[in-house]
């Protein structure tokens, strides 16, 4: 294989411009070969963090700046050096300043000559038990005004808890959900006669309306019920967006399950379906679904890193009504 061919097969495989036809022959490549299998991998996370899809050019660019840099690199470092001593003396200054500016002032201690409340509080025995009394009464609906005037104020608005009744969870997992791909779907007579090829037809066809077909989805799945053995990624990865799209999220769970751990492109649509059929099972496994969240969330290179973390954002906002 030539070596701009095989770049531009990674290329196409990565970016889903590769015919399904093709797809399981180097797919199978990539099993068989380790060292295509990292290519693909790396090409891939290299796509995800950077967006770019010439990632040769890019990568050369990167090399003709770091020479570059290289013979700049003794002076850069004495002018940072000097920066890093530079700023804390700065700061340092500066915070003294503000010490200065802002230091509170004491105030004079209060004494009995200039405090003639003291003096009229010095003896608690002053006033008699008549004058105590009529104290008392006048002070009454006094007491009685504050007593209501607090029972009228705002109670203090105690932590919303999460609520998980009522919410459709389901209808959430649909709209984040992203439909297979059958785009180059378009297989010869001879292989249209193997289940897998009538499958790939059939959702194809499910797809064609503004709603999903639901009788050809599940064609689908008792076409691949049970998968082949020869082409099992491909059958899985086909049933599993089709058990989803018909609500059976139990199973779907199981084949995406499966197809992560394919080591393929498909790995990470196959965690974030994965993500999502446990959403649509929400509440129940609470758990497995957050770990599943946290798992996408941490890793930096995951193609559905953001989308996690939106949809964690509008889980909370659902759940606490914040």
């Amino acid at each position: 294989m030539r070596k701009d061919n095989y770049y531009n097969n990674i290329e196409d495989y990565i970016l889903g411009r590769m015919p399904p036809d093709e797809i399981r022959r180097f797919e199978e490549q990539i099993r068989k070969n380790p060292g295509l299998n990292e290519d693909v991998n790396l090409y891939r996370d290299i796509i995800t963090a950077t967006g770019k899809k010439n990632q040769w050019e890019f990568r050369n660019k990167l090399d003709r700046i770091y020479n570059q840099d290289q013979k700049k690199t003794g002076s850069r470092r004495v002018v940072f050096f000097r920066r890093l001593l530079i700023l804390p003396a700065l700061l340092a200054i500066l915070a003294i300043i503000l010490i200065l500016i802002f230091k509170p002032q004491q105030e004079p201690l209060k004494t009995e000559q200039n405090n003639p409340v003291i003096k009229e509080q010095q003896d608690p025995n002053a006033h008699t038990d008549k004058e105590k009394k009529i104290a008392a009464e006048q002070d009454l609906p006094k007491i009685k005004d504050e007593q209501k005037h607090n029972s009228n104020l705002p109670v203090p608005e105690t932590a919303k808890t999460i609520r998980q009744e009522g919410i459709n969870y389901t209808a959430l997992a649909y709209s984040q959900y992203r439909a297979l791909n059958t785009q180059g779907v378009n297989k010869s007579p001879q292989e249209q006669r193997d289940n897998l090829g009538k499958a790939w037809q059939a959702f194809a066809k499910s797809k064609a309306g503004n709603k999903p077909d639901t009788t050809m989805l599940n064609q689908v799945i008792s076409l691949l019920d049970p998968p082949d053995s020869t082409n099992l990624f491909d059958c899985l990865k086909l049933r599993a967006n089709a058990y989803f799209m018909t609500g059976n999220f139990e199973k779907a769970a199981q084949d995406f399950q499966s197809d992560i751990f394919t080591g393929t492109a498909y790995q990470y649509n196959a965690e974030w379906n994965l993500l999502l059929c446990q959403l649509a099972l929400l509440p129940k496994n609470r758990d497995a679904f957050d770990r599943q969240l946290g798992k996408i969330i941490n890793r930096n290179t995951h193609a559905f890193r953001q989308d996690a973390a939106l949809l964690k954002e509008k889980l909370i906002t659902i759940e606490t009504g914040q």
